[in-house]
């Protein structure tokens, strides 16, 4: 299973077999290595994890907004379409205006 800490050198050499091709590792490390510690282990790394929920969160909020503004679009299309059949209905049934034919009943 390896051991139960990472150090700088192999926390570099970890981001070249992950296939990590845009550099900067030396400033990565810093980012996990807050406290300019020799290694870390992975309690001192749940900051990450909170970041990786928090990302999880918003996606998900995301696609729910994402069905939401869907279904409102959807309304605004049967709205659009019950409309003129209903003023031409209020025409039709009270004739006139449509502010005439409100008005009576």
């Amino acid at each position: 299973r390896g051991k139960d800490y990472l150090s700088e050198e192999d926390f570099k050499l970890r981001c070249r077999l992950f296939d990590w091709k845009d550099g900067q590792e030396e400033w990565l490390w810093k980012g996990v290595a807050l406290h300019n510690e020799e290694y870390v282990r992975p309690e001192m790394l749940k900051w990450m994890a909170l970041g990786k929920e928090e990302h999880r969160e918003k996606e998900e909020l995301k696609k729910l907004a994402m069905k939401v503004h869907a279904v409102k679009i959807r309304e605004r299309q049967m709205l659009a379409q019950a409309l003129p059949q209903f003023k031409a209905f209020l025409k039709r049934k009270c004739g006139g205006s449509l502010l005439a034919a409100w008005r009576r009943h």
